[in-house]
């Protein structure tokens, strides 16, 4: 009836920009679309945000609505949107069907949005629809192999977002598709997609691109972490071929000292294990702070770690006194007697000595504070302070430098 009195069917609301068709649509009133059609609506309009009609189809998911006004030349109609996302990118997130009809339109698969994105980052992404019809659209998505290999603004490939996230089977749909040429491609950021499964603890994901003859698992030189000390973290990864144990983090850390600080307790002894058996085993490596492993294991009482590191004739990095507390509750064990050979090896070291000094009162001795709280009437700046000089030997010098190292003592403060 508005239509017979000559009301624009194009008319755009002042503040959202959208017409009839786009309210119709959204609100799932299928039977007014051919009205507003049949009375000269355009289904090219663009809302505030840039999204046609189309377009509200396939975000709301209406296939009956979007089968109607997809026609000959809809898709060069269509322009994309304010972020660059065509009608192909907002399908593949949603709907297997929608993605083939537009393919067969004509709709471009390498088509980019403002980040660089294809639509087939959108529906790696997604979790609009089931797995199984995810799978359905990539395989539409990635019919040209060369889709695969496009990069983002960001350097990521279908490769590296696909590494994100938590579904083995679309992985496995990649490699089905792909000859893994770029398999090894790092991002903007320098991490491989090897790596960005490892550290977000994808270890299924993990092992599918282990198994990839192209994949590159050797990091760069100056990674930090790399992949090794990531998979002890998140994965069950323990003797990956070409990586070193002896490769540090910026902490110094190598991946046993890590498998001991913050290795999962289910797999700290089986990492150990695999790793001590290694020629490059570093098991008496030193961090900045001067710490081996075996004074890693001494720090968390970490009796298995302790038994296993002995075994490989490990010794500490710092010193120890025999009667002190952490070292007088192995007394019972029957290897104690290498425990105390071990430690009679511990001395300040040239990394951990720098530490102590530079942050001297003076050169003779340390002012240590460690902030107290007896009740909540306590004074927010209450603290504990103590000069301790340089050449005291343990166990308070022992205080001393777990006050300095980088994984211990978070709440003192040091002050020259």
């Amino acid at each position: 009836m508005l239509l017979d009195r000559q009301i624009d069917p194009n008319y755009k609301h002042p503040e959202d920009q959208r017409t009839g068709l786009h309210e119709a649509i959204q609100q799932g009133h299928s039977e007014l679309i051919p009205v507003l059609l049949k009375g000269g609506a355009k289904i090219s309009i663009p809302d505030a945000d840039g999204n046609t009609p189309l377009v509200y189809a396939i975000m709301y998911n209406r296939i009956d609505e979007f089968n109607l006004l997809l026609g000959d030349g809809v898709i060069e109609s269509c322009t994309p949107n304010l972020n660059q996302a065509t009608l192909l990118h907002f399908a593949a997130e949603r709907s297997p069907q929608m993605v083939k009809k537009l393919i067969t339109a004509g709709a471009n698969p390498a088509a980019q949005d403002k980040d660089g994105d294809t639509p087939l980052f959108w529906a790696l992404n997604s979790y609009e629809c089931s797995e199984k019809d995810v799978l359905k659209i990539i395989k539409q998505l990635v019919a040209n192999p060369d889709t695969i290999a496009v990069s983002n603004k960001r350097g990521m490939t279908a490769w590296h977002v696909a590494a994100q996230g938590s579904r083995s089977s679309v992985v496995k749909c990649l490699l089905q598709y792909s000859n893994g040429a770029e398999i090894g491609i790092s991002n903007a950021a320098g991490e491989t997609p090897l790596q960005i499964a490892t550290r977000e603890g994808n270890t299924e994901i993990a092992n599918l691109l282990l198994d990839c003859p192209l994949n590159d698992i050797i990091p760069q030189p100056t990674a930090s972490p790399t992949l090794l000390h990531s998979a002890i973290k998140k994965c069950q990864i323990l003797t990956l071929q070409g990586l070193s144990v002896q490769d540090c983090n910026l902490s110094g850390d190598t991946p046993i000292h890590v498998v001991i600080r913050d290795g999962d307790p289910a797999i700290v002894e089986k990492s150990l294990q695999a790793f001590l058996q290694r020629v490059d085993n570093a098991i008496n490596m030193r961090n900045n702070a001067g710490k081996t492993a075996l004074d890693f294991a001494l720090e968390r009482s970490n009796s298995h770690a302790i038994e296993l590191l002995l075994k490989h004739q490990a010794s500490a990095g710092l010193e120890w006194v025999e009667e002190f507390e952490v070292i007088q509750r192995w007394s019972s064990k029957p290897w104690f007697p290498a425990l105390r050979e071990a430690l009679k090896l511990g001395q300040v070291s040239p990394q951990s000595a720098p530490l102590l000094v530079d942050s001297a009162w003076s050169r003779d001795c340390v002012r240590i504070r460690k902030e107290i709280y007896i009740d909540e009437d306590t004074p927010e700046e209450a603290y504990a302070e103590i000069m301790v000089p340089c050449t005291v030997r343990s166990p308070v010098r022992r205080i001393v430098f777990k006050i300095l190292s980088h994984d211990q003592g978070k709440n003192y403060l040091c002050h020259s």
